[in-house]
């Protein structure tokens, strides 16, 4: 050793806190010394240990110094030395001085940091250890820890702990060291450092990581044989297998030299090692040495090969040997020679022909130095000669082989489960050869059975076992016997006695905690009966107190399904204040077993009411009073005792606090009278039964509206102005709301004079209902001018007036003034006379005066005026001209004008004298309403005449009346006006002057006045929605009188107020007519009508317009802008836009989602979603990979509308595929079977191909045989080789080419030669437990499968003695159960069943019992509902009777119910117990309002839908008025 070389010391500089590693300094030795560290403490050197917290000596003898401190390392010095064991030598290096610099915090926390992280490392396997090292720093160290990892095949980390046998970790888990390494040992390892302080921060963790190569040394899996002796021209294999980690190389040498295959290319190393020397020849002969060598070592071996060369020898004749059919016949004809002799084969068949057996063809199979036939037969009888050639001789040998039949058990008994009492067979058939005897023993659990001694059982000619009258004894495995001298047989079965199971134990009976109505009753299961527990069936019985019932009295069934892993059941429903008692009994595949004891009497805590009162309604009585009826609550949910009920009411929407009650404590009360109500208020109004444990629910809430009152406010606010002499107007403001009591109909203006308390004006004013709360405005015309009124205003409603608001006053404004009242004149003399008149009658304000005018007649020069006071009525002209006549004037003036002159002619000197009447007179130009009137004027009276009166007459009997006057006093002629069109007449006239009347005239000739279009619509017109198509107009017919002519009709015109300019006018051709009903509307639309009338010259003016809206209906077209995309293999997502507004026909309440497949044969399926504002839905549990047709509708209350068109297309996503369907086996041998099947039911996407598995019944799925590489046009399947009499499982899964391979189907096979159709079943067996009002649970046993083993089964129903039909569901193989659904209630039925193996169908088994199933509500309504009105106040309700087959046992009755359609709310109810009835008449209905009715037939069990609902409306005089079936008028 040569020792350090010293070069002084070294300072170490390191910042506080972190490592210092110091190398080992160079020191040349061989052997390597060993070293050490020590460092200078207390005035001496001192060893450091190779591992401590601070200080470590790595792999490489560096020392590694941790957590350096400034305080105690600053300074400290360390050396190296070096021991030389073998010659004790000696070495220490120079000192090296640790510089320790205050760099950085003193205390804070110093990350871990790896400073020696593991190195890469190649061992070799076997070696005792291999070490790998990782030094961490850290401050402080007391919280650094290390941890391994090895990382898995997965990039898992695996964390290594010490385990003494593999791994070792010293205690600062610094070095890890892996015993005896092995290849499993390679890999990547991690080393871990973290920090962490308890209640600090945790640090960042380092890691670091290296990779382990554990290698093998070459060792020979086949070494090369010490010699190697083979004939010439053969191919010589030397052997020469090795395996190592990395992998060996090879090298082969020939008597010392290389082999070189490319100079002698019969010589070849094969991949494997192994020499190969092709077509040997005696020079080959010599020593071979195979050298393998990899990077961990090498190993040789050397070999003699002889080459050689002789005759063929037959070494092994074959023997003669007699065998039985099926089993293996081997012939040996071993031989040897050189060259390798050739081996020819010959079957003697006769005498003649020889025959040359081909090699591996047939069932013969030609081996290297025999021939096999692995299953004999027959026909292989014979003599068999092997002849051996080569190039050096040749060698013959033969034997003889006879087969004779083998006796065998082809229909082997098979397990069976047999009802306890009934007959089994269990069959042995053999198959045997003619001259062997057979003889046959039965076992029974390894004891013999002697059919002497055990008349049960019985061996029939056959060999089966018939065993009778099945009992537990039979139970066990039966093993048939069979015995010949073609060879012996057996084969097993398990017989497995089934009975009803016993009777399982009631535990405890126990109140839920949960449910108050509830009972836990809890048993324990009795023996099974050798057969699984299908279900519990639970029933109940109340016990009335204080009697004891009989054992079987009043049980009903409460579930008859329980899961038989149930040990506890929960029976719900059950009512209060009653006692139970409880038991329970067992289900297997047999049948019921019998009832456990009852229980212990248990009874239910007495509750509140659990259901409210029944048909509450209520109806006003009064403007602050309702009443309110109902029935008490369904007896089932009163709960104990009924003390009364409490009604509770308050304003509708109003807060809670607003709530009030009533009690009322008798509880055969059913009626009261709320009193004190506010006036016209709707309320809400409930009513809830007690007991004596507290009120129960409450009913739905019914709402009533007190009837209205009449304003208890008056108008304020009112304010007047005079708009003319005739007219004022009037302005307030409503009474506030809160005081109309009712629904505000308008307003009454009334007006009278002051001063006077007789002729009061009214007028009625409408409301503002644009404005209801706002100013309101009215008019008062045709008032007396200039005269003084007192106003005053009220509100009014359908109940009376209010109050008169403050009255105010208003004159109308000044106008001119009426004529003088008078004319007249005295004192008449040749020079003047006296005129005096009267005041006019209506001066209409401050009259000014009056004027006087005379002139000579005819001569308006001489005209002289005189103005005179307003006190002035007479006054005395002078001045005349004797004998002349004059014309006088007088009219008055007010402030606005002068009033019309009153004038008439006088003669000077003549006082005026009574007038003669007209003569001559002639009617001309005759007109609607006028005609010209001619005549003669009689005898003036020597005056003017001041008026002409004309008087008519329309009959001998009508008086005489004045129809025109008119002052014109030269006429000779007038235009009379007033007549009324298109009636006779005949006139008169009277001529009047100052002076007096004349007598009537002499009448004209009678004459008809010309037609005219009538002047007024008819009145009342109103309209009323008799359905959704169509609505009634009605009106009062016109008066005779007013027809202007020959009447003939009425025109009504509508329209639709959603649209402009559509009006639609319909004319009728009848004159009495008073109502019509339009037809073929927009459904849930707003119609405006007028109704005019009309004869031969036109039409009257149109009646003002009313409007109602036709009833809802369904909609008209589907929801708009549809779309469907497929969101996964089995969901669909759609969306859509409403239906437009004109094709909507009401409320939208929710949408309809129709899907269906033309492709996969899927009827059209209806999702509903019931919210009006969706507009997407996902629908999911669809078929995968279909093309779905995709449809929506909106719904309204009336029903559902049009479906979407077109449909949309969208395909689900392609998924695994289903089941391959139809998979049988329609050839079987004893060594083979033949699968067929069909592409899968559900493909589920692009079938790409099959697999097809199989293997033994009592096989793993580890042990299948699978080929699947079949594709998708196979549909068939062979397998050969198979074992005779046994089951196999055979699987086949179809793959789709995007998601790989879907669901196996398996079946099981039996390999056997003669197959048959199977057994019928055992007759059908039904539980009472298992018939329902719908469907029905049959169970039966299997019998043989006919050695095929059972696909599945086939059930026929018969109803009521009809043709037997097949249910179409597919019931499995192992159902021994089958649920019929969709029976008929109340209908009579028998089951039977049928197996189905690969063979053919079984005869059907004997059919069922025949069954009753239960009653159920009906399914349909009474059909063809009508409603026609009777009287103002009743209609007759009709209909007809529901089909009997809907009844569903016996018909009780119907329940009607109908409505106020306007209000909604209750429905009003009556019960009819008589399933005959076809009508009834409902009375103390309300005029003018609209009523729906419904009708559904009831039984003891429940009631059917409703029906349609049906709409009357009751009118004055209206005629029978239908719902929906009216026959309508309809416009062409």
């Amino acid at each position: 050793m040569i020792p350090f070389a010293f070069t002084g010391n070294q300072d170490k500089v390191v910042d506080q806190g972190q490592e210092r590693i110091i190398d080992l300094p160079t020191i040349d030795s061989y052997p390597p010394p060993t070293i050490t560290w020590d460092v200078w403490a207390d005035g001496n050197w001192e060893r450091i240990p190779t591992e401590g917290q601070r200080y470590h000596m790595t792999l490489k003898k560096q020392l590694v110094i941790l957590e350096t401190r400034l305080s105690s390392d600053n300074n400290k010095m360390f050396r190296a030395r070096a021991l030389l064991t073998q010659t004790g030598e000696e070495s220490d290096s120079q000192t090296f001085v640790l510089k320790v610099q205050n760099v950085g915090s003193l205390t804070n926390d110093i990350p871990p940091k790896i400073v020696v992280p593991p190195s890469h490392t190649t061992t070799i396997q076997g070696q005792d250890a291999v070490v790998l090292e990782c030094v961490a720093n850290a401050r402080p160290l007391n919280y650094l820890s290390l941890k391994w990892y090895k990382r898995s095949a997965s990039s898992d980390r695996i964390l290594i702990e010490p385990d003494n046998a593999k791994y070792l970790l010293p205690m600062y888990r610094r070095r890890l060291t892996i015993l005896n390494p092995i290849t499993d040992d390679s890999g990547t390892y991690l080393c871990e450092a973290s920090f962490s302080r308890p209640g600090g921060v945790d640090l960042p963790t380092a890691l670091a990581e290296a990779n382990l190569t554990v290698l093998v040394e070459p060792s020979y899996v086949t070494p090369p044989p010490a010699d190697i002796v083979q004939d010439v021209s053969t191919t010589v294999i030397i052997p020469c297998v090795a395996n190592g980690l990395p992998s060996p190389t090879v090298r082969w040498y020939r008597n010392g030299i290389h082999i070189d295959s490319d100079v002698n290319n019969r010589y070849l190393v094969l991949s494997s090692g192994n020499l190969q020397i092709s077509s040997a020849e005696s020079d080959d002969s010599g020593m071979f040495q195979c050298f393998v060598t990899n990077e961990a070592g090498e190993i040789n071996r050397a070999t003699w090969v002889r080459v050689r060369s002789f005759p063929p020898e037959i070494l092994e004749p074959p023997q003669n040997q007699t065998v039985i059919e099926g089993e293996l016949a081997r012939f040996p004809c071993k031989m040897t020679g050189a060259p390798e002799p050739q081996l020819s084969w010959y079957r003697v068949k006769s005498q003649a022909i020889e025959e040359v057996l081909p090699g591996n063809s047939g069932r013969i199979e030609l081996l290297d130095d025999a021939i096999l036939i692995p299953v004999t037969v027959v026909e292989d009888t014979g003599k068999y000669v092997c002849n051996v050639t080569n190039t050096l001789g040749h060698a013959v040998a033969e034997a003889w082989l006879k087969v004779i039949v083998k006796t065998k058990i082809v229909r082997p008994p098979q397990d069976v489960k047999v009802i306890k009492g009934s007959t089994t067979v269990l069959q042995c058939g053999v198959l045997h050869d003619p001259n062997v005897t057979v003889i046959w023993l039965w076992y029974l659990r390894n004891m013999r059975i002697d059919p002497f001694s055990d008349p049960r059982r019985q061996i029939r000619e056959d060999g089966s076992l018939e065993v009778q009258a099945v009992r537990n004894q039979d139970i066990g495995t039966f093993q048939c016997n069979v015995y010949s001298t073609g060879g012996n047989d057996t084969a097993e079965a398990d017989l497995i006695v089934v009975e009803i199971p016993y009777s399982p134990s009631v535990t405890s009976v126990m109140l839920n905690e949960e449910d108050t109505k509830a009972v836990d009753v809890s048993w324990s299961a009795g023996f099974d009966g050798n057969s699984p527990i299908l279900q519990y069936v639970m029933q109940y019985r109340m016990v009335p107190p204080g009697l004891t019932l009989l054992p079987e009295e009043g049980w009903i069934e409460v579930a008859n399904s329980i899961p038989p892993d149930m040990g506890v059941y929960s029976v719900t429903g059950l009512l209060p204040s009653r006692s139970y008692q409880f038991r329970i009994s067992a289900v297997n595949t047999v049948g019921m077993g019998a009832a456990s004891a009852p229980s212990t009497v248990i009874e239910i805590p007495q509750q509140p009411p659990s259901g409210p009162p029944r048909g509450v309604v209520s109806s006003p009585q009064s403007n602050n009073s309702v009443i309110v009826q109902w029935q008490p609550p369904e007896e089932e949910h009163w709960n104990g005792p009924l003390l009364g009920y409490m009604i509770r009411f308050k304003p509708s929407g109003y807060p809670d606090s607003t709530l009030k009650h009533k009690n009322i404590t008798n509880y055969l009360i059913t009626t009261d009278l709320l009193r004190g109500l506010i006036v016209w208020q709707e309320y809400e109004v409930s009513v809830a039964a007690y007991n004596a444990k507290g009120v129960g629910i409450y009913s739905i809430v019914v709402y009533v509206r007190t009837q209205e009152g009449h304003p208890t406010a008056s108008p304020f606010n009112v304010t007047s102005h005079a708009l003319s002499s005739t007219t004022i107007r009037l302005t307030w403001m409503p009474p506030d709301p809160q005081y109309i009591n009712g629904i505000n109909q308008g307003y009454k203006i009334y007006a009278r004079q002051a001063g006077s308390e007789q002729h009061e004006i009214e007028v009625v004013v409408l409301s503002n209902v644009s404005n209801m709360l706002g100013k309101q405005e009215g008019f008062i015309h045709n008032l007396k001018k200039y005269s003084e009124y007192v106003i005053t205003v009220l509100c009014f409603t359908s109940q009376g007036n209010g109050p008169k608001s403050n009255p105010v006053q208003e004159r109308t404004l000044q106008d001119v003034p009426d004529q003088v009242a008078s004319l007249s004149f005295d004192n008449v003399l040749d020079t003047s006379l006296r005129v005096l008149w009267t005041s006019p009658i209506n001066i209409n304000g401050i009259l000014k005066g009056y004027t006087l005018t005379y002139q000579k007649k005819d001569f308006p020069i001489s005209k002289v005026t005189k103005s005179l006071s307003p006190t002035t009525l007479n006054y005395t002209v002078i001045g005349l001209a004797a004998t002349t006549v004059y014309t006088i004037e007088v009219y008055a003036s007010t402030e606005v004008g002068d009033g019309p002159s009153r004038a008439a002619d006088i003669e000077s000197g003549i006082p005026p004298v009574k007038p003669e009447p007209p003569t001559n007179l002639a009617v001309t130009n005759i007109k609607e309403t006028s005609v010209i009137l001619q005549f003669t004027p009689g005898f003036t009276g020597h005056t003017s005449i001041s008026l002409w009166l004309v008087q008519k007459q329309s009959s001998d009997e009508e008086p005489w009346e004045t129809v025109y006057e008119e002052s014109n006093p030269d006429a000779t002629s007038l235009l009379v006006t007033g007549l009324r069109p298109y009636t006779e007449y005949r006139l008169r006239m009277i001529a009047e002057n100052i002076a007096d009347t004349s007598n009537p005239s002499d009448p004209t000739y009678w004459f008809e006045t010309i037609q005219a279009a009538p002047y007024n619509p008819p009145s009342d017109v109103s309209m009323r929605a008799v359905n959704e198509t169509a609505v009634r107009v009605s009106w009062t017919p016109l008066p005779e009188k007013e027809w202007n002519g020959e009447q003939h009709g009425y025109s009504i015109m509508y329209r639709s107020l959603d649209a402009i300019n559509n009006s639609k006018v319909v004319n009728m051709m009848d004159e009495n007519a008073n109502s019509y009903t339009i037809g073929r509307l927009n459904e849930w639309t707003e119609y405006e009508v007028k109704v005019c009338a009309f004869n031969a010259m036109g039409y009257s003016p149109y009646s003002e317009a009313v409007i109602d809206r036709t009833w809802e209906s369904v909609p008209s077209a589907g929801p708009e802008n549809v779309n469907a995309t497929a969101v996964s293999s089995t969901s669909i997502k759609v969306v859509w836009e409403n239906v437009s507004t004109p094709d909507q026909n009401g409320p939208i309440l929710g949408y309809k989602v129709q899907y269906s497949s033309k492709e996969e044969n899927i009827s059209p399926v209806m999702r509903v979603v019931n919210i009006s504002s969706a507009r997407e839905v996902i629908l999911t549990g669809l078929r995968k990979y279909v093309w779905y047709e995709v449809q929506m509708l909106a719904y309204t209350r009336i029903g559902d509308g049009v479906l979407s068109s077109p449909s949309v297309q969208v395909r689900t996503f392609e998924d695994v595929p289903g089941l391959p369907c139809c998979v049988h086996f329609p050839e079987v041998s004893s060594s083979s079977a033949k699968i067929v099947w069909g592409p899968p039911a559900e493909p589920n996407g692009i079938i790409s191909g099959y697999r097809v598995g199989y293997r033994k019944k009592q096989q793993t799925r580890a042990d299948e045989i699978i080929d699947d590489t079949l594709g998708p046009d196979r549909l068939e399947f062979s397998v050969t080789m198979l074992h005779r009499n046994t089951y196999y499982v055979f699987s086949v899964t179809a793959k789709t080419s995007s998601m790989g391979w879907g669901i196996r189907n398996e079946l099981e096979v039996y390999t056997i030669l003669n197959r048959r159709e199977p057994d019928p079943p055992t007759q059908p067996q039904i539980m009472d437990t298992q018939v329902t009002e719908r469907q029905v649970t049959i169970n039966w046993q299997p019998s043989s499968d006919g050695f095929g083993p059972i696909r599945n089964y086939t059930v026929q129903v018969q109803q009521d003695d009809n043709e037997w039909r097949t249910e179409t569901a597919y019931i499995m193989f192992n159902a021994t159960s089958y649920t019929i659904t969709g029976l008929q209630p109340y209908t009579r039925y028998r089951f039977r069943v049928a197996a189905n193996n690969d063979i053919g169908r079984s005869a059907f088994s004997q059919a069922s019992r025949q069954i009753l199933t239960k009653q159920a509500a009906p399914d349909s309504p009474p059909v063809n509902l009508k409603v026609v009105p009777q009287t103002r106040t009743s209609v007759l309700v009709s209909w007809k009777i529901p089909p009997v087959s809907s009844w569903n046992g016996h018909l009780s009755g119907y329940r009607l119910d109908h409505r106020d359609a306007n209000k909604g709310g209750a429905w009003i109810t009556q019960k009819l117990y008589n399933p005959d009835m076809e009508y009834v008449v409902i009375e103390d209905l309300e005029l003018f309002k609209t009523y729906e009715f419904q009708i559904k037939s009831f039984n003891m069990y429940g009631s059917s839908p409703w029906s349609p609902v049906a709409v009357v409306y009751l009118e004055m005089g209206a005629s029978a008025v239908e719902a929906k079936s009216t026959q309508l008028l309809t416009l062409a």
